[in-house]
């Protein structure tokens, strides 16, 4: 993406596993929307934050979130973000990597498939579906912690793990929000036929204005480890 030029963007963050394989390695992305004033310096800014959700135990945190996540995942590859500009004709290639260190917690892991939704909201356009308004990312692969000190066992502590999200979600969206030439959006792949715009241009403008976390697991099954042996009775 050359500077000067508007453009949706995706994020994807990779958190390498420790099994050294990639399909195993945790995957999110998030999308923002470079205004023509973009330099590279903002998307390294961008990636300085999302780094930082994952490693920083702001103001009345308990802990960082990387505490609450397992040591299978390792920084020892590198965690990277990797910005794709949307319009690029598949397959896309980054034009720009950043990457940051992060050490998951050594304590016992939950199962790979489950994992926390985070979800993201705008309310404009207002007369677009619901559903178009709504993104969502995955915090995972989870230790046992992120379920002691409060709560039924079966669902997200409430004591820290829970309310740390919280607050560093909060944290993230502020800082990303001081960044002017880029706005952190909801993108839509359906209102990118329809409008032309999946996000964030000026008619269409989808900069995150909300987001919620439920005192609930998600769990989906291709997250997990696949089978390394079979046991027949």
């Amino acid at each position: 993406m050359p500077n000067g030029v508007s453009a949706n963007v995706k994020a994807q963050i990779r958190l390498p596993s420790a099994t050294g394989l990639p399909e195993d390695d945790v995957i999110n992305g998030l999308h923002f929307y470079g205004q023509a004033a973009v330099v590279a310096a903002d998307w390294t800014n961008v990636a300085g934050w999302i780094g930082a959700m994952y490693t920083t135990a702001y103001a009345g945190m308990v802990h960082a979130l990387s505490f609450y996540m397992t040591d299978v995942i390792t920084s020892a590859a590198g965690c990277s973000i990797s910005f794709y500009d949307l319009s690029d004709p598949e397959p896309r290639v980054p034009f720009q990597v950043e990457q940051f260190t992060m050490n998951g917690n050594a304590g016992s892991p939950q199962p790979g498939e489950v994992a926390l939704c985070i979800s993201l909201a705008t309310t404009t356009p207002a007369a677009d579906p619901v559903r178009t308004r709504r993104n969502r990312f995955y915090l995972g692969r989870l230790a046992q912690n992120a379920l002691s000190g409060g709560g039924p066992p079966s669902r997200p502590d409430t004591v820290a793990f829970y309310p740390d999200v919280q607050k560093a979600m909060a944290a993230t969206k502020a800082g990303l929000a001081a960044i002017t030439a880029v706005d952190w959006i909801v993108y839509s792949q359906k209102q990118q036929t329809l409008d032309g715009s999946g996000g964030g241009d000026a008619t269409h403008r989808r900069e995150v204005s909300s987001g919620w976390i439920d005192n609930g697991w998600d769990s989906q099954r291709r997250r997990g480890y696949a089978a390394t042996s079979r046991t027949t009775f």
